[in-house]
């Protein structure tokens, strides 16, 4: 485990930095320390606070404002805050407990255009739909609003940042703890509607209230509030990044806490007779490298020698098969030479594979399309793009078909359904024949309903979302049911965004949960390539599965650049990574997404770290 304490050694390390309060430069509008007074600092406009029951308390530089439910202190808004570009910022400490479900504005405004603006800060709005996320709205007559479902940290300072820039290229920005978390950008039909308008604040800003708006519900912050800032211009991301880390010491602990905390506890793996470690380590590759004997043979090696024991090779990327089938054509280029050259990439992978004790779970990405082909299956025009007609039988047969042909004619250890939703709503003429005939309902009225609904944070259109669910369960189902008469063993695994109970249902017809408590998949691969897995997601699922063990993480270990290329992530994160899971949510074990990544010191890391011993496949 030396990588892995090396890489809490280098948090620690990290965390010794100098920080202080902000200070005042010649963007700065409006500075509030709220040590000695709760009047401002320093002021364009009016420094001196309106107090109603607001008062000075520990904050987390010297004192803070204390806006207990009840109490808040405004100021004169004309002159500290600008409406064509800004930043606001400030730290905050709930003193609600972890049972409050009540909202919580930090700060509020009107505009004077259009008439009933306002701008407001806050954890909670448009309730009861808008109770959990956290908004940044900048002007509600305008639409500019941007928001995030995030749960503030109890026992820790938050640092909120929003920032605007009202241009035709511009846009209004949410940051937390110096991460961008939301955005919106300017439309051309928003910025015509302000353009040539005078737009300032009028009345006073409501620091701990929602005074400052006309949608009044006693919506007080019950929160410390501290080092409130008001810039004349739109901070970067890397300009608030760095005030960020310039007023909190602890940023690197704070960010990590809920990695590190866990990866110290010990790894316990359940173990046969024998004493050999039973988990699961897959990775799953995309690319077509392993169709070759050369290629199959290296990446087999490079796995094995990082720990897994598990490989997922897409073998359907909807351009055609990357096997020998006499169901659907072949993807260009790839199978006709491997066939002149009597190769047949699958059947040598799974031999060399399981001679090298490595699992092969084949993946099929189900309704997408990546090839103009199988026309009778999807219409150009009002089929999703990208995908394939799932409404129409002929094709829920075909795919089936498909999948069924790898089962049955390779020695394979599991199968892999990724894509599998409906990937947007399809308006053809069949579609729309067949819903008005099974729901007597117009199918294009009801999906513009539930567009609305979703903007107002409300389910989709029951019978839209029931249309949809079913030919999703009827493809998982059916091949659940006819794999499994084949190879009575066979693992089948899922590719998803599982929802758990309140989270908004998906309309695309993905169902995960239901699918694995029926019985019809053994396995769900959450896929959250992010750099901070999403824990509390993750365990509310697990509480709705009947087998918790059937949820697995499936993390990334790439990067995308600003320049958007893709590299691979640092190997140090991504063995910690692969050690939460492990320890976090031992069961069928973990997963790493994508093997065309997987670099050198990665493979380093893993063998160090949290595949130091090897393992064997494990299915609860």
């Amino acid at each position: 485990m030396k990588k892995l304490f090396y890489f809490l050694i280098v948090f620690s390390i990290l965390n010794q930095a100098w920080a202080g309060p902000p200070q005042v430069n010649k963007n700065v509008l409006f500075l509030a320390h709220f040590d000695k007074k709760i009047d401002a600092d320093f002021a364009k406009g009016n420094p001196k606070a309106y107090i109603h029951q607001a008062k000075l308390t520990k904050g987390r530089w010297g004192k803070g404002l204390d806006c207990h439910t009840g109490s808040y202190a405004s100021f004169e808004a004309k002159g500290n805050i600008y409406a064509k570009e800004g930043t606001i910022t400030f730290l905050v400490k709930p003193l609600w407990d972890k049972k409050d479900q009540n909202s919580h504005t930090f700060l509020s405004l009107r505009w004077n255009y259009p008439p009933g603006a306002y701008l407001v800060i806050t954890k909670g709005w448009w309730e009861p739909e808008g109770k959990d996320w956290f908004y940044f709205i900048f002007n509600n007559q305008l639409y500019l609003h941007t928001e995030k479902k995030i749960r503030l940290p109890l026992d820790n300072w938050t640092h909120i940042a929003c920032s605007w820039d009202l241009n035709p290229k511009g846009g209004y920005y949410l940051f937390i703890n110096g991460d961008l978390v939301a955005s919106g950008k300017i439309k051309e039909q928003q910025w015509k509607k302000f353009n040539n308008k005078d737009i300032y604040p009028v009345g006073q800003m409501f620091v701990g209230s929602d005074l400052g708006t006309p949608l009044v519900r006693n919506r007080f912050a019950n929160a410390v509030i501290d080092e409130l800032t008001i810039y004349n211009k739109r901070l970067s991301e890397t300009e608030i990044k760095n005030l960020y880390h310039s007023q909190e010491p602890k940023w690197k602990e704070i960010k990590w806490s809920w990695l590190i905390e866990v990866i110290r506890k010990p790894y316990k793996p359940l173990r046969n007779a024998n004493g050999h470690i039973l988990e699961s380590r897959a990775i799953f590759d995309e690319g077509t490298g392993w169709m070759t004997k050369k290629g199959a043979d290296a990446i087999l090696n490079r796995i094995k020698e990082a720990g897994f024991n598990v490989y997922v090779p897409c073998v359907w990327h909807g351009r055609g098969t990357r096997f020998i089938s006499k169901v659907a054509p072949w993807e260009k280029g790839l199978i006709k030479s491997f066939q002149k050259n009597h190769h047949y990439p699958l059947k040598y992978l799974v031999k060399k594979a399981h001679e090298m004790n490595i699992q092969v779970h084949p993946w099929f990405c189900v309704v997408l399309r990546q090839r103009d082909f199988l026309s009778n299956f999807y219409d150009p025009e009002h089929t999703p793009k990208k995908a394939f007609d799932v409404h129409r039988p002929g094709f829920r047969k075909f795919i089936v078909n498909l999948i069924l042909e790898v089962v049955k004619n390779y020695n394979i250890d599991g199968i892999n359904l990724d894509y599998i939703r409906t990937m947007g709503v399809c308006t053809c003429e069949y579609c729309i024949k067949e819903y008005e005939k099974r729901f007597h309902r117009n199918l294009r009225l009801d999906l513009l309903n539930s567009w609305i609904r979703r903007g107002l944070r409300k389910w989709p259109e029951s019978h839209l979302l029931k249309w949809q669910r079913e030919v999703i369960a009827d493809i998982v189902k059916t091949i659940s049911e006819k794999a499994r008469n084949i190879k009575p063993n066979i693992i089948i695994s899922v590719d998803g965004h599982p929802a758990h109970e309140g989270y908004q249902p998906n309309i695309q017809g993905r169902d995960e949960i239901t699918w694995a408590n029926k019985g019809w998949i053994d396995i769900i691969f959450a896929m959250d390539y992010g750099r901070h897995i999403k824990y509390e997601r993750w365990d509310k699922v697990r509480k709705e599965l009947k087998k918790p063990s059937a949820l697995i993480i499936l993390c990334g270990n790439y990067e995308r650049t600003k320049d958007k290329k893709v590299i691979s992530r640092e190997a140090d994160l991504v063995a910690a990574h692969i050690a939460y899971c492990q320890r976090k949510w031992p069961g069928n074990g973990v997963a790493l997404y994508l093997q065309s990544m997987l670099s050198d010191e990665q493979i380093k890391a893993l063998k160090l770290g949290p595949f130091k011993e090897s393992a064997l496949p494990f299915w609860k």
